[in-house]
């Protein structure tokens, strides 16, 4: 017998001028191994909630199933792409096509892109793409896992050979991810699925999943409407990229201010240009990564204080209790920028994945940039003799 979720989004418009309300009407079936399809009680009393993809810890609605079945309320949101609706562990997203559907889905955690969604042509291309790209990121990243497996990274005599055996990988990963993209880009030029591609695709180009520059973004936007060209997140992604490249190997440093540790004001341009190296580390009490980054900035605060580097923690999208329990539970010794209340120093440096470290030099300029492991020792020994 297999669980299927079965939402049919009946949309109500209560008309002055605009469109005001939306109703999704949602019923859980599971279907027999006969074929025959029968309504699933087993989720009743339990919570159905309506999200923002990108901002799945404040639901948009709720509503409790009674046999089977729950109503969800919303009201259309021309800046919210992608709705997700999840009642336990089942979960579809939808992009926010607002036609009438009927969306299926089987266990989130078993299988998440296996649904079926019947009255949008727009969210079967939407299914289409993520299968597609979720394939690629399988198969590549099971040679990344390879790669891995064989050089120990961490290790400053094994990481060149490590770093040469991933970019071979990554190559062939940027060509078929681009390929992808541009394919759906191409046949979405205004609609809400090529904004959604589109703006994902330009958000990664810094971080080296793909070989865009500025001036190849801004030819691609030329090709699609001026209402995709325009759209928040697509404008949004653009100047991540723009920030990227102004700040790009050996420009000289943007400066950005925040707290310390203690709560006083500081700048970057406090520690960098200032006659030292400077190592920032970009970094969250929520990253996993970042903390398993801790034992290579520790060893190179360490190995190189008071002989030309400074070690500095740059802390962005974080809440003021956990970066100080952090702090106290990783012995961070060296000094800290916060951001607690703005995303200044992530929008400047083009940051939107972490730990993202970067290496000034003396004078101010950006020497390195996306450093890690065995990669941060073999560039300051380099560097500092």
């Amino acid at each position: 017998m297999k669980n299927f979720l079965v939402v049919t989004f009946a949309l109500i418009a209560f008309y002055s001028c605009t469109l005001t309300e939306s109703v999704i009407n949602a019923t859980l079936t599971n279907t027999l191994d006969d074929g025959k399809e029968v309504v699933d009680t087993t989720y009743n009393n339990k919570m159905a909630y309506l999200y923002n993809s990108r901002d799945i810890n404040v639901p948009l609605d709720s509503s409790v199933v009674v046999d089977g079945k729950f109503t969800l309320k919303f009201k259309p949101d021309s800046s919210i792409l992608v709705y997700r609706i999840r009642v336990d562990d089942r979960a579809v997203s939808v992009l926010s096509d607002l036609a009438k559907m009927n969306v299926s889905i089987e266990s989130i955690k078993k299988a998440p892109n296996n649904y079926n969604i019947t009255g949008s042509a727009l969210n079967d291309e939407f299914k289409k793409f993520k299968i597609a790209a979720r394939t690629l990121e399988s198969k590549f990243g099971a040679l990344l896992d390879g790669v891995r497996k064989e050089y120990d990274s961490s290790d400053p005599t094994v990481y060149p050979e490590y770093k040469k055996a991933e970019t071979v990988v990554m190559d062939k990963f940027k060509v078929a991810y681009d390929s992808l993209n541009l394919e759906f880009v191409n046949n979405n030029k205004d609609n809400e699925l090529g904004i959604y591609v589109l703006s994902d695709w330009i958000s990664v180009m810094p971080f080296d999943y793909s070989k865009f520059t500025l001036a190849r973004t801004d030819s691609l936007l030329a090709t699609v409407s001026e209402r995709v060209r325009n759209y928040s997140t697509v404008v949004k992604s653009r100047s991540m990229l723009e920030a990227v490249e102004l700040t790009s190997l050996g420009k000289m440093f943007a400066d950005f201010s925040g707290t310390d540790a203690k709560g006083d004001s500081v700048k970057l341009s406090d520690y960098v240009g200032k006659g030292d190296y400077v190592l920032a580390d970009f970094w969250a009490s929520w990253c996993g990564p970042c903390i398993g980054e801790f034992p290579n900035i520790r060893a190179a605060h360490e190995k190189y204080l008071g002989k030309g580097l400074v070690v500095l923690g740059v802390n962005i999208k974080d809440k003021k209790d956990k970066f100080e329990k952090a702090v106290e539970a990783q012995n961070i010794t060296w000094p800290q920028i916060c951001n607690f209340d703005n995303d200044e120093a992530a929008e400047k440096y083009g940051v939107n994945a972490i730990p993202f470290i970067i290496l000034f030099a003396p004078d101010g300029t950006i020497i390195e940039k996306g450093l890690r492991g065995g990669g941060i020792e073999n560039k300051l020994a380099e560097l500092i003799k």
